[in-house]
């Protein structure tokens, strides 16, 4: 089967976020921007695909019981557009153009934005799959699934891991060890806001997810570069 992940200004704005991480970075900070694209398009992917056999066999239901069926269900998983990609992938190649000039400050900011958005990504696609329903992080209270804000432990442990893995990989292709640490920690707390955003600006429409991941990777860039600095005075 052949993936279809871009609209075509997404694609667009893939290449160019890739070229510009290519040019600053080398092919170790395109391999941090694979590692969360693909893998955060695979795991998008397999919700759908799960979801659309779950809706399959509801509209196989509904046929057997003589009720009108649903309608077919999408091909494919929604594709990701132009400002999905600059809100996730655009701090990674502004961090990548300052990496020739200040390495420290440019690897900083491209791990720790894209700590953050793999650890949102894992946190959303595996947290889907949680036995209980989430918990609103503002409040606490039981939400439905999906409600922006809404976590549950399964995706909070998915977003730490997935933090975890990309600033590893990092660490393996020679990002400093205390850029990669301070990357994981980043992510985490970066997940962590854009849970708070989606429960408050989010929900209250002033703002969109792009709006939301595009805050929270600033946050995870800006972190990560504030939190370099100190540790490295």
């Amino acid at each position: 089967m052949t993936l279809r992940w871009l609209t075509a200004d997404g694609a667009v704005a893939a290449v160019i976020v890739g070229a510009l991480v290519f040019w600053g970075a080398g092919a170790s900070g395109v391999a941090l921007l694979a590692l969360f694209f693909v893998s955060g398009s695979l795991l998008t992917e397999w919700n759908e695909r799960q979801r659309r056999e779950k809706r399959q066999k509801r509209q196989g239901n509904r046929r057997n019981e003589a009720e009108a069926p649903l309608p077919p269900p999408p091909l494919l998983p929604p594709l990701r557009n132009a400002r999905q990609v600059l809100a996730n992938g655009g701090w990674a190649a502004a961090g990548a153009l300052v990496v020739p000039w200040r390495p420290d400050l440019g690897w900083a900011v491209l791990l720790g934005s894209l700590a953050t958005a793999q650890a949102d990504t894992w946190a959303t696609e595996i947290g889907a799959h949680a036995a209980r329903p989430p918990r609103l992080i503002t409040t606490a209270r039981p939400v439905p699934a999906g409600t922006s804000g809404g976590v549950t432990p399964l995706g909070t442990g998915a977003g730490v891991l997935g933090a975890t893995l990309l600033a590893g990989l990092g660490l393996w292709l020679g990002v400093p060890l205390r850029i990669a640490a301070l990357g994981t920690l980043v992510g985490v707390f970066g997940m962590m806001v854009d849970s708070v955003l989606g429960a408050t600006l989010e929900g209250d429409g002033r703002l969109d997810n792009d709006g939301v991941n595009l805050a929270a990777t600033s946050v995870g860039a800006l972190a990560s570069v504030a939190l370099t600095q100190v540790v490295g005075a």
